[in-house]
């Protein structure tokens, strides 16, 4: 079954952001910084979800979840790590990889409840 619509729209976009956006600004940030700084960016990856469904008024969370979802870590890696960055674009090219699988993960579930 073709897709049809948005869906198709959705498709292309869940793919993009999943493996394009995700993989290029890995690869673009582990050229500038080390892999210890961005696997502790890429963990900010549930933050960015939960952050867009409170947004959405999906859901509500205290304080501490919100530290616990890795807003602590994200400070204190962007905050120390600074630093040994060779260059400025490490922090917008890093936080790329975690803002394109957040985008990934809200569209799939979208798209898989219309197609099986």
């Amino acid at each position: 079954m073709r897709p049809r619509g948005t869906d198709a729209w959705l498709i292309a976009a869940a793919a993009a952001a999943g493996v394009l956006v995700n993989q290029a600004s890995f690869a673009g940030a582990l050229a500038l910084t080390t892999a210890d700084n961005i696997a502790m960016i890429s963990g900010t990856t549930p933050l960015l979800v939960v952050g867009w469904l409170v947004w959405r008024n999906r859901e509500h969370f205290e304080a501490k979840v919100w530290g616990g979802l890795g807003l602590v870590g994200l400070v204190l890696v962007v905050g120390a790590a600074g630093s040994t960055w060779s260059s400025w674009l490490v922090g917008p090219v890093a936080l790329a990889n975690p803002l394109g699988w957040a985008v990934y993960l809200l569209l799939l579930p979208r798209l898989l409840g219309r197609s099986r």
